[in-house]
């Protein structure tokens, strides 16, 4: 039998206790949060440049809609008015509208914090119909919707067709879809991915 004669006097409480906050721990959690800082802040100012890009280029797109308006309005008011020049009015009156709803919501500071918006506007104004007057769009991740004014029910589902080619937008279900006449015998429509909102029977979007 043999007899153990040592001791061993380092006992766990003896030990010396290992300390996580140090100065090398703690700069190195400060070099992380600032790596995330800058990079958020990088993300975020080129995504303000990209909508200040666009919305520089809406603007100045109204301009010549606008100029382009006020040369229509002096030959109706000189010459006798014609169907056509009447047409040509209401089709660039269509288009304004279409693109003062994207410069608003360009400009919304609220809307522009959604993922993706940037984007999402990018391909709305890259497959503008002049058929179509967008009036609001919503994005989120588990919706999308459309509503607005149309010169004729058929131009509707032609514009819808043409999101096939958006990398946004291509492959997305509408299940809500409806049409009614405004007072001005324009289409008022209204297309969303779940049902949202609905055409009353006065033609009012609620």
């Amino acid at each position: 039998m043999t007899v153990k004669n040592t001791i061993n006097l380092l006992q766990p409480e003896l030990l010396p206790k290992r300390h996580l906050l140090t100065l090398q721990n703690t700069a190195i959690a400060w070099l992380v949060v600032l790596v995330t800082t800058l990079s958020t802040g990088v993300f975020y100012s080129w995504q303000a440049q990209q909508l200040q890009a666009q919305s520089k280029q809406l603007t100045k797109e109204k301009r010549q809609l606008a100029q382009t308006m006020e040369t229509l309005q002096a030959q109706i008011a000189k010459h006798k008015v014609s169907s056509n020049l009447l047409a040509k009015r209401e089709q660039l009156k269509l288009v304004m509208t279409n693109k003062n709803a994207l410069l608003a919501q360009l400009t919304d500071s609220q809307k522009t914090e959604v993922v993706g918006f940037a984007q999402a506007m990018t391909e709305l104004a890259n497959f503008h119909s002049r058929d179509i007057s967008l009036e609001r769009a919503v994005f989120n991740t588990n919706h999308i919707s459309f509503s607005g004014l149309a010169k004729s029910p058929d131009a509707v589902p032609q514009w819808l067709s043409g999101f096939e080619n958006s990398k946004l937008l291509s492959g997305q279900h509408f299940n809500h879809f409806q049409l009614a006449e405004s007072d001005n015998r324009l289409t008022k429509f209204s297309v969303s991915s779940t049902v949202e909102s609905a055409i009353g029977s006065a033609g009012e979007l609620k």
